[in-house]
């Protein structure tokens, strides 16, 4: 499991390395990263919490967002 809070990923019961190795993964929450400097931390929390009370976890729009972060392509420069 992971968790974002602001500019941090916060792993529980997941070692680093197992986090690390997976792609989709750090793209997901990395894409949470980015949703907390575009809103702010309180802003983004308030955001996240009314769209989960309104749509549920799986169809929140934050969500939504981050998992399809996880198909984007990476750029080779």
């Amino acid at each position: 499991m992971a968790m974002v809070w602001s500019n941090t990923i916060l792993l529980h019961g997941v070692s680093e390395e197992e986090f690390m190795s997976n792609k989709k993964w750090i793209k997901h929450e990395l894409k949470h990263v980015e949703q907390f400097r575009r809103y702010g931390t309180l802003g983004f929390l308030v955001r996240y919490l009314f769209e989960s009370l309104r749509k549920g976890y799986k169809s929140n729009k934050y969500e939504v967002e981050a998992r399809e972060a996880e198909e984007l392509v990476d750029s080779k420069q």
